[in-house]
């Protein structure tokens, strides 16, 4: 009995561990760039498959990407040149402005042909 208490002890500890480390690098992650992307729910047309809106959504995002040129799963570049605290502030202040506004340009692009193609968007 002593041996599976044993055991279990072991396997609490590597679980605990697991868990801790991937919260560090998911933190980490996501102070290095914060996400602009807004939620989007799609509601089904009438008759719609998952497979069919599926390939809706991805014509769409293809489509929505070659209009505004913005494509929200790619993460810009760091900049890697040297500066003072309050410039690097500024330039992250003002990146993440014009991202936001790239990102909103984007999602109006989505939405128009999701909804030319029969489904209900609502943005969050």
């Amino acid at each position: 009995m002593l041996i599976g208490k044993k055991r279990t002890r072991k396997w609490r500890v590597a679980a605990v561990g697991a868990l801790l480390a991937f919260t560090l690098v998911c933190v980490g992650s996501c102070r290095k760039a914060p996400s602009t992307q807004l939620d989007l729910s799609v509601f089904q047309k009438e008759g719609a498959g998952k497979e069919q809106e599926s390939k809706d959504r991805f014509e769409c995002h293809t489509r929505a990407v070659q209009r505004t040129g913005f494509d929200p799963a790619i993460r810009p570049p760091e900049d890697p040149s040297p500066m003072r605290a309050e410039e690097k502030k500024e330039l992250e202040a003002q990146q993440f402005v014009e991202r936001r506004k790239q990102q909103l340009l984007y999602n109006d692009a989505l939405k128009r042909c999701m909804a030319e193609r029969g489904y209900t968007i609502i943005d969050h």
